[in-house]
């Protein structure tokens, strides 16, 4: 299976890149000007990632992968307390699910500091998961609606609007904590 990235520049035209593009030929196409060439074919634009998977090629835009990820970040800083809660009933459900793998109770209470630190970790890379989904689908709805040029714009305003909205949640929430010590 051959797996190539190439990042294509030599290309003038402004349109957009393909999402997925049968490819051609199952020749080699390993050397790069078969690479541009395929590419300048099926109108792919300028700056695209060309994706060689064996019977499949994948042209990718990277504004739109950047685009994608700013809106992603942005909702999960601004749903932080929801992205809290995922986690940790995620982390629960692991656990519970991890108890069928052992045989006794003492192999399952011998192993608890190490299986929930793990447990821990991967449910907090799992609970990005859904942010990545709704932040694509928002970015696509940007794009079609607004045009290319928003999505960017768009997912950086995003962040920094969750982002001081999350800053300030934080400050109150502190504050909150301060009143309560000074009227004990």
């Amino acid at each position: 299976m051959d797996l190539s990235f190439h990042l294509n520049a030599s290309n003038s035209d402004t349109s957009h890149c393909k999402i997925l593009t049968p490819k051609v030929s199952l020749e080699s196409s390993t050397m790069p000007s078969k690479i541009i060439n395929e590419s300048l074919r099926f109108g792919v634009g300028p700056f695209c990632m060309y994706i060689d998977l064996g019977p499949f090629a994948f042209e990718i835009d990277p504004a739109a992968i950047a685009g994608a990820a700013l809106w992603s970040m942005g909702l999960y800083l601004g749903l932080s307390p929801q992205a809290g809660s995922l986690t940790e009933r995620i982390t629960i459900w692991m656990g519970n699910a991890e108890r069928s793998l052992y045989a006794t109770q003492k192999e399952f209470d011998d192993s608890r500091t190490v299986r929930e630190a793990q447990n821990t970790f991967y449910s907090s890379l799992l609970s990005v998961i859904p942010f990545l989904v709704v932040g694509t689908v928002l970015s696509l709805v940007v794009n079609v609606s607004l045009g290319e040029d928003w999505v960017f714009s768009g997912g950086l305003l995003t962040v920094l609007t969750c982002g001081v909205y999350d800053l300030g949640r934080r400050n109150d929430f502190f504050n909150d904590e301060d009143d309560d010590e000074d009227e004990d």
